[in-house]
């Protein structure tokens, strides 16, 4: 199982936060980079999102390693 996590970080603050999707985890890894794709595309497409860059995008197993 795998969940699908972000680091983001805005360009008008030195500030960053993690985003880790509510919706797995996912059977599969490519199931989870499907997932990281789509939710990279939405949080570009927000109204209201400030400037930022998406620094990682990582699905993180069950077994605790990041792929």
């Amino acid at each position: 199982m795998f969940t699908a996590i972000l680091l983001l970080c805005f360009s008008w603050r030195e500030e960053c936060m993690y985003i880790r999707d509510v919706r797995g985890p996912y059977e599969t890894l490519s199931r989870c980079e499907a997932r990281l794709e789509e939710i990279s595309k939405y949080l570009h497409t927000a109204p209201d999102m400030p400037p930022f860059k998406i620094v990682s995008k990582k699905c993180k197993s069950s077994m605790g390693e990041l792929t």
